[in-house]
């Protein structure tokens, strides 16, 4: 909301101004503009719903039947024995949960939680109303010059500075993992623990794709953040997935152990591909993921009760004539829609995939795709958005011209999710009656007062206008605006204490002989 709704309306709050510079120069100020960073982002608008409640029922339904008849594989011996004590039917390695089992455990699960940043201005809120953004990874990188190459250890301090100056990106990258080709994959995970906590003060993600990556994980932001407070707060999130359908494997699980018994949080997030990995129906494969995503929340608790965990989709489509994934299609727009239905019903936080594309260069295509997502995401009351900035190949790319096309893109999600406003009616009529012989209201203080949203990465200008410029398409305009930000990034860098940094960087050595 803008404006003051107890004050009257005055000739000056309507009046013009003369217009000062050109365009040009206006444009000039907009983009060298602070960087503020947004908090967390409450929606203050309605979520967009698919099902009835007599459809929610079905699907609820359905994934009980499915919990407590056909039951999920859990690869790991202590998982097994703490379902066996729990009062589940365990037989071999498939565990079939009561829904009474299920329901009572995930109700311990907390509806909302925070998730803290060393810098406590950057600190979010996960649940309810709230929504945030998150990064991506990818195996290859498209980097400043435009190539297309294998991701190294070099590039993952740029690739977490240019995040930290994208504004509405609320988390800074861990997870998805940057895959270091330069580093042997045992080692990977220190330095995309490292990067994020040296030069970014936004919360962070981490791997926990293994033992050693998620105790190193947990062990490294006790340095940075102090024993004490991680023990009792959260400090950071992993993704664990379901190898879909219905089996829970053992690496995902141990991981999912270390950061619960942490009190870390965890996304429970089966890997879906619609028609492949899930049954070709809408209903059926939400009733699957809601059962696999569920098992995972249930799971959590019974490691730790009261640990924060999310429920999940990620869903894509399958092209039947290659078998590659799919991403702006419609069925995984209506996916996200009701698996935001399910997650409300179960009073659960959740997450899925946000601008991904499969795409292999910024194009028409990539933007397609990344606008659908980003706004059925939006729409669908998502607390967590991943892939929110640079995702192409189906979240195997990391492109830098894509991160700051996402970033605005997410930031327009942003205007849209915070609603009308409902104040001003006043000043409005106001400035009709005083309108006089102007035929718009460009130049009124309110107009300048209340700007609309201008994307700065379109060119909306004549066509002789962005010839005299260079004629320059939207990957070169998305390029240039990252060595933009990459060169403001000093003037914004957060400080981190050199002891603490001189720990962290201890504590990677020694794990690097320990590993090796």
């Amino acid at each position: 909301m803008s404006g003051d709704q107890s004050e009257v309306p005055t000739k000056s709050k309507v009046s013009r101004r003369r217009r000062s510079g050109g365009r040009a120069t206006r444009r000039e100020a907009r983009l060298h503009a602070p960087i503020i960073h947004r908090p967390t982002l409450v929606r203050e608008i309605p979520v967009y719903e698919l099902l009835d409640a007599e459809g929610v029922a079905l699907v609820h339904e359905t994934a009980m039947t499915i919990l407590e008849e056909i039951g999920i594989d859990f690869i790991d011996d202590e998982a097994l024995d703490l379902w066996k004590d729990a009062g589940a039917d365990v037989s071999g390695t498939l565990v079939r949960i009561p829904r009474e089992l299920v329901m009572s455990l995930i109700e311990q699960a907390p509806p909302e939680f925070t998730l803290h940043a060393r810098n406590p201005d950057r600190t979010v809120r996960i649940g309810g109303r709230n929504m945030i953004f998150h990064p991506n990874g990818g195996a290859y990188l498209c980097d400043l010059e435009g190539v297309r190459r294998r991701a190294v250890k070099a590039d993952l301090p740029t690739i977490v500075k240019l995040v930290h100056c994208l504004a509405p990106i609320h988390v800074t990258t861990g997870w998805p993992s940057i895959d270091l080709s330069d580093i042997p994959v045992p080692l990977q995970h220190l330095d995309q623990i490292y990067c994020p906590l040296r030069y970014s003060d936004k919360p962070i993600c981490s791997n926990l794709y293994s033992r050693d990556a998620s105790e190193d994980a947990i062990e490294m932001c006790r340095i940075v953040f102090g024993t004490d407070f991680v023990d009792s707060n959260t400090v950071t999130t992993g993704l664990a997935n379901c190898n879909s359908p219905l089996k829970w494997d053992g690496t995902m699980l141990e991981g999912a152990k270390i950061f619960a018994r942490a009190g870390q949080a965890v996304i429970f997030c089966p890997f879906v591909i619609y028609g492949a990995s899930t049954p070709p129906h809408q209903l059926g494969a939400v009733a699957q993921v809601t059962a696999e995503s569920l098992a995972g929340v249930a799971f959590a608790q019974l490691v730790r009760p009261g640990a924060p965990a999310l429920f999940a989709n990620a869903p894509m489509g399958v092209s039947m004539k290659s078998g590659a994934p799919t991403l702006g299609v419609p069925e995984t727009s209506q996916l996200i829609y009701l698996t935001g239905q399910m997650a409300r019903h179960y009073k659960l936080p959740w997450r899925v995939l946000g601008p991904v594309s499969g795409s292999k260069i910024v194009d028409y295509c990539a933007g397609n795709d990344a606008a659908l997502r980003a706004y059925s995401a939006t729409l669908s009351g998502a607390n967590w958005i991943s892939h929110s900035c640079g995702s192409l190949e189906g979240a195997m790319q990391f492109n830098f011209a894509k991160m700051v096309h996402d970033a605005e893109l997410m930031e327009a999600c942003t205007v849209f999710a915070k609603g009308l406003n409902y104040s001003d009616i006043d000043v409005v009529v106001q400035m009709l009656r005083d309108r006089g012989d102007d035929s718009h209201f460009l130049g009124a203080d309110y107009t300048r007062e209340n700007l609309p949203f201008l994307p700065e990465l379109q060119d909306n200008e004549t066509h002789d206008t962005w010839v005299a410029n260079g004629s320059k398409d939207g990957y070169a305009r998305g390029l240039e605006a990252a060595r933009r930000l990459l060169d403001r990034y000093a003037d914004i860098e957060p400080a981190l204490d050199p002891a603490i940094d001189e720990a962290l960087l201890a504590h990677m050595k020694k794990r690097e002989r320990e590993l090796v």
